[in-house]
């Protein structure tokens, strides 16, 4: 698999740290996307680095999670969102 493949999955399933780190190792030529993952393996990067990077959240990754949220005695209303208020915002906003 290449650094390519890994950093792209690394977005599809929102893995923000995988993320952060191979950016971090990106920018400082450490490793290209074309090299194969082992690669990774073999090179250090700076750790306070790539947690500022992460605390930052520079590549914008957030976490969507499922909120249920009743709508009335028998009906759930299931939200995908990044956080609690974020649901109820929309719920409220649709819903009323």
């Amino acid at each position: 698999m290449l650094v390519k493949e890994l950093y792209e999955d690394s977005f599809l399933f929102k893995e923000s740290t995988l993320a952060h780190y191979i950016y971090h190792l990106l920018a400082k030529h450490k490793i290209s996307l074309e090299d194969d993952i082992s690669k990774i393996d073999r090179v250090q990067a700076d750790p306070q680095k790539v947690a500022e990077l992460i605390r930052k959240n520079v590549l914008r990754i957030h976490k969507s999670r499922i909120y249920s949220l009743k709508k009335n005695a028998k009906d759930f209303i299931f939200i995908f969102a990044t956080s609690q208020q974020e649901a109820i915002q929309f719920f409220k906003e649709t819903y009323q």
